[in-house]
């Protein structure tokens, strides 16, 4: 049994599509590191000031942004939706 890593993003007519996603033994702040440092590389991302993530209080997710994304906004889901 795994775990499932995604990331996922909404276009202009509010529709969700699969942008990554991996299978991982165990939800750890390395393995979300290691998931989201592809998905870093592969978009080229350089500068991280226009990225927002929204998560769900994953282990290890917040630690693994904001080492590899530091000028991006992070906020979890309960927040996010209820400002």
């Amino acid at each position: 049994m795994g775990q499932l890593l995604s990331v996922v993003d909404i276009d202009g007519n509010n529709e969700m599509y699969p942008i990554d996603w991996a299978i991982v033994e165990q939800e750890t702040r390395y393995s979300w590191t290691w998931f989201l440092t592809f998905l870093k590389d592969d978009l080229e991302i350089e500068h991280s000031a226009h990225y927002v993530f929204i998560s769900d209080k994953q282990k290890g997710l917040g630690q693994a942004i904001v080492e590899l994304f530091p000028h991006s906004k992070h906020q979890t889901l309960c927040k996010a939706f209820t400002q």
